[in-house]
């Protein structure tokens, strides 16, 4: 059994999935966050068969702020809900929580939000999830760099990933075949599914076939195949 230590996940087609049905577009993003809270339960019980430590979700990124406000807005409300609702499955599951990316743009409420959970989850150690709130790729990378010209450790270690190693598994819902600015140092030699299903109709099973595909692949990290 090949270890996936790290999964990354972009959850995409929320508002897609609401609006083929005649919802709303932030109907679809709450269809989304219980199908979040659905698979990371799987992942926490499965983490030790397959060597899980980290998922990393991205949960909002920086260009996201070009959508219409109402939809920010009710995505903003929607993470600090289910931060704060969710912290008893947090602590039934051991599940560690951290925010990745810029928070001075972020709600004063979120902001107060995330401090609180990261605290009070500090403790659990069967599985960090890391949830990516004002997140670019591009801009981690160019903070590490500023911290690094100030003389601030080595390069690596200044990027807001440095503490969750490597991503082993990249899975995309949604139907597009890009990272959209995730993670980009992590990814390097990560392994890439694309899955045309939207978010809210990837299931656990979708997620357990993800897995076993990767299985079957040979990670050589550039070198040449084993015989």
């Amino acid at each position: 059994m090949k270890s996936i230590r790290h999964l990354a996940i972009i959850m995409d087609g929320n508002g897609r999935w609401a609006e083929h049905r005649g919802f709303s577009r932030t109907r679809g993003h709450l269809v989304g966050a219980r199908r979040v809270f659905e698979q990371v339960e799987w992942l926490a019980q499965s983490a030790s068969l397959y060597g899980l430590t980290t998922v990393t979700l991205f949960g909002f990124s920086t260009e996201n702020w070009g959508r219409p406000e109402y939809e920010v807005t009710s995505l903003m409300k929607l993470f600090s809900y289910s931060l704060r609702s969710r912290l008893p499955f947090f602590k039934e599951h051991g599940i560690r929580v951290s925010v990745i990316g810029r928070r001075e743009r972020l709600p004063f409420e979120l902001c107060g939000v995330i401090s609180e959970i990261e605290s009070l989850t500090s403790n659990n150690s069967k599985l960090n999830l890391v949830i990516a709130i004002d997140y670019s790729g591009q801009w981690d990378i160019l903070q590490a760099i500023e911290k690094l010209r100030l003389g601030l450790t080595d390069f690596e270690s200044n990027l807001c990933t440095a503490r969750f190693g490597p991503v082993d598994l990249m899975i995309r819902t949604g139907g597009e075949s890009r990272i959209s600015n995730f993670l980009l140092w992590p990814l390097a030699y990560a392994e890439l599914h694309f899955c045309d299903l939207l978010w809210p109709d990837f299931t656990c099973e979708d997620l357990a076939q993800s897995f076993a595909r990767f299985q079957d692949i040979e990670r050589r990290f550039g070198k040449l195949k084993t015989r």
